[in-house]
């Protein structure tokens, strides 16, 4: 692979940025802020959930701080840090308008512990509301496209449909027999998909609450899912496990058959993500004491396109940025201090 190195195009305050000689440009933070502004000394804790608001303004990140961050993606300014969770945060979700943000939290050491759901103002930094009803740790959060609606769904195997505006149940869909560890809205809205321990992929109907499909996905469990921007493929990974092969599966979501398989991961994959465009597909993982890796599959050829270096510890998240042009990736040691976070200009080819 050709070697080259990058020059940053982007810096936020309070984040460092690392040069990295590789063959795809790189963009790498450290968190170099004062302990007092951040809230925790840096760079400690791992980061577990990477998402953009619609519009692309804004970028949360959070992790194993127990804050979620917001930054001005456009600006490159760090706007506020919402504190208040005593969990480690799993995920986080913008509204479709960009004025509230829900996030979900819990401890892996205890995952029957109840998680914490809550909903913020962004404009004022507040909490709205606490979210009570799960039995254990929260892993996923997901707000309808019209923003009705808001879906969580983590150990105790039950996803939970809520009305933001009220913070009131509105339904609770009981179908899987282990924890729900992927959610993500259809983009009708009409449809809410959810992946599980179990190894299935339910597709439900919101308004009559029931499964429309399900089909088992991974005899060993589905770790993450991710769905392209067009609704009709859906993209799983296996739970992590010993001697396990890592493996990208590719559904339609029609009918629940597989249409493809993306080989080239070497790691665990803990994290997928659809280009805005859906051409690409990017993951991410790691798992234990296998190596930090992110990869780049072209979905029209079904192959591996670029191979991504320079993380050093596993990765849990990963997102595009709305316009395509960036991919930024975190995580960390999920039961240690290390945290990593890097952006990715992904319009930069390294020279031959």
């Amino acid at each position: 692979m050709p070697q080259d190195t990058w020059t940053p195009s982007r810096l936020l305050p309070g984040l460092l940025f690392l040069v990295v000689a590789m063959g795809v440009p790189t963009m790498s933070w450290s968190f170099q802020a004062p302990a007092s502004e951040r809230g925790l000394v840096p760079p400690q804790d791992p980061v577990f959930a990477i998402t953009f608001s619609k519009d692309g303004q804004w970028l949360a990140v959070a992790g194993g701080d127990k804050t979620a961050q917001i930054y001005n993606w456009k600006t490159s300014r760090l706007e506020t840090a919402l504190r208040g969770h005593k969990k480690r945060l799993w995920s986080v979700a913008f509204a479709p308008d960009g004025k509230t943000l829900a996030s979900c939290s819990g401890e892996y050491r205890s995952p029957d512990d109840p998680g914490e759901l809550k909903i913020w103002d962004l404009k004022t930094g507040k909490e709205l509301f606490a979210l009570e009803g799960h039995r254990g740790l929260i892993f996923n959060v997901a707000f309808s496209p019209d923003g009705k609606t808001l879906a969580s769904a983590g150990w105790d195997g039950s996803v939970k449909l809520w009305n933001p505006a009220t913070g009131k149940e509105k339904a609770t869909l009981q179908e899987h027999t282990m924890p729900v560890r992927a959610l993500v809205f259809a983009a009708d809205g009409k449809r809410l998909l959810s992946a599980s321990f179990d190894g299935t992929v339910k597709v439900w109907d919101v308004a009559e609450t029931k499964v429309q499909r399900s089909w088992q996905a991974h005899e060993g469990g589905v770790q993450c899912l991710a769905l392209s921007p067009d609704g009709r493929t859906v993209a799983t990974a296996e739970r992590p496990g010993k001697d396990k092969a890592a493996e990208i599966r590719l559904w339609d979501i029609a009918s629940g058959k597989q249409t493809g398989a993306l080989t080239g991961p070497t790691t665990s994959v803990l994290a997928l993500a659809f280009s805005p465009a859906g051409k690409t597909l990017a993951s991410a993982g790691g798992w234990l004491a296998e190596k930090a890796e992110v990869k780049l599959f072209d979905l029209a050829m079904k192959k591996e396109t670029a191979s991504l270096a320079g993380h050093k510890e596993w990765l849990e998240a990963v997102a595009f940025s709305p316009d395509g042009r960036y991919l930024i990736t975190g995580g960390g040691l999920t039961f240690g201090q290390l945290g990593e976070l890097q952006v990715w200009d992904l319009t930069k080819k390294p020279k031959e």
